[in-house]
């Protein structure tokens, strides 16, 4: 069976997604198969460039600048002859739209591809909630359904929001995210390096984030709710890695709340699997999950995690036992889980809870041995 995946977005590190590639690429040499991917830019992290080729795989990079970029399908029609592609799998919009449709119009029938993030939910903040809004929203994902013989749901929230908008349950299946459970731990040793890099004491609650900084992943809202945080004798930092659009706004509300003593931007990071080990909280307000690698990421980290109480993230956190759902513009609730989670023991438990939960359902090698197992019925 040769794969053909193709990732509708660019790579910039090598964090869960990279490594469930790496892994797929293993896999598939060791079942005999081939797995060729296509990424819209060259990799940054060269090490994620010879794992995944060491392990088999074999990476393209093209983008695809509007839909009608002829020049792209030819270079993927090419790929999909030369090396007689049994199976394509389509991953992140709009990319994964576009050549579905287009291979589709060549009679290419073996086509999945991956719904990663809530349709309806993420809309909901820009749009109104009229009838014929959702109506129109509802007809277009109908028509974009048509397009592929599977869609990999990253949960069953995705699932379900599909179903609303009128999508056949035949077509609908999830495969849900899935973390290396070796890569992301906690390590001791970790913990002590970061944060004495950044001089943080033994006695002080380290909250953190790690992700994307887009509009989505509402970091305004954690900022807002840290700044009205009311423990008293609790010193309490909050460390936040990553970059994109968002930076530069959200820089300036820290500094607009006086805040830059307390809230530590690390930038980029590659090596957020060490980073997780320095903290005692993992916080996560985003609006718009499919399934939160980074959330899955804490678990495996052996972290409690306050988190939105969006669907996806009910999965994933169990009340009481692996964290807390939240509305993260109710300071009162935000204020009083922290507080809870002051008490080590509590921590620990919830940590140890979370990992057993991920290592148990959330590997990435049974995320990936669900998608073979979806292809090969596609296949036969």
């Amino acid at each position: 069976m040769n794969i053909l995946q193709i990732m509708g977005c660019s790579s910039d590190q090598y964090a869960s997604m990279e490594r469930y590639l790496v892994e797929k690429a293993k896999i598939s040499k060791e079942r005999g198969d081939k797995f060729f991917l296509v990424y819209e830019n060259i990799p940054k992290s060269k090490l994620f460039i010879d794992d995944f080729i060491k392990k088999g795989g074999r990476l393209h990079y093209m983008k695809l600048n509007s839909f009608f970029n002829i020049s792209y399908y030819r270079k993927i029609s090419k790929i999909i002859k030369d090396e007689e592609i049994d199976l394509i799998h389509s991953y992140f919009t709009p990319t994964c739209h576009y050549i579905n449709i287009y291979l589709t119009m060549k009679r290419t029938k073996k086509l999945v591809r991956t719904a990663a993030n809530l349709p309806i939910s993420l809309n909901k903040r820009k749009k109104s909630q009229k009838a014929y809004f959702l109506f129109l929203f509802s007809i277009r994902h109908r028509i974009l359904s048509l397009f592929a013989k599977k869609i990999m749901c990253r949960s069953k929230g995705v699932m379900k929001e599909l179903k609303e908008l009128g999508i056949s349950s035949d077509k609908l299946v999830v495969t849900p995210g899935g973390v290396n459970t070796e890569f992301y731990r906690f390590s001791p040793d970790s913990r002590w390096k970061v944060r004495k890099s950044y001089s943080i004491s033994d006695h002080t609650l380290v909250l953190g984030v790690f992700c994307r900084f887009i509009t989505a992943k509402r970091l305004d809202e954690l900022i807002r709710a840290y700044a009205n945080l009311c423990i008293p004798g609790q010193e309490i930092v909050l460390l936040i890695a990553g970059d994109g659009p968002e930076e530069e706004r959200l820089k300036k509300l820290v500094k607009n709340l006086n805040l830059n003593s307390k809230i530590k931007f690390l930038g980029h990071r590659n090596d957020i699997h060490e980073l997780y080990s320095a903290l005692d909280i993992f916080c996560l307000a985003s609006h718009g999950e499919g399934m939160s690698n980074s959330i899955l990421e804490a678990m495996a980290s052996e972290l409690p995690i306050i988190a939105s109480d969006i669907t996806p993230n009910r999965e994933l956190i169990e009340e009481d036992l692996g964290g807390y759902l939240i509305s993260f513009k109710n300071d009162i609730e935000f204020s009083n889980r922290i507080e809870k989670l002051t008490n080590k023991k509590v921590r620990e438990n919830m940590g140890a809870y979370n990992r057993k939960k991920v290592i148990s359902q959330y590997s990435v090698n049974s995320r990936i041995e669900k998608e073979f197992q979806i292809y090969e019925e596609l296949i036969n």
